[in-house]
């Protein structure tokens, strides 16, 4: 392993991501279902959406679990609530 590689071990997946962004601000990063992202707007949507995790009082070293809404299933005999009774947005 390079020294490189061990500093990377200790970044953020967010470091990371601007660390790209600061170099090759217009590069591809990824595509999604056609879209194509540069590092610079994968970047803004990594703060946007961290920003509303942060507004919602989950912050730095909190763990948690994106559900997507269609693998989402109720079991009311485990006590689960619809998620539609709390509309969630990070807007």
């Amino acid at each position: 392993m390079t020294s490189s590689q061990a500093s990377n071990r200790t970044n953020t997946v967010s470091q990371l991501i601007d660390a790209r962004a600061d170099a090759v601000p217009k590069s591809t990063a990824l595509i999604d279902r056609g879209r194509i992202w540069t590092y610079a707007e994968l970047a803004a949507e990594s703060r946007r959406l961290a920003g509303g995790l942060l507004k919602l009082g989950i912050g730095s070293g909190d763990r948690v679990c994106p559900v997507p809404y269609a693998s989402y299933r109720l079991r009311p005999d485990r006590g689960d609530h619809d998620i539609n009774q709390y509309p969630f947005s990070l807007e």
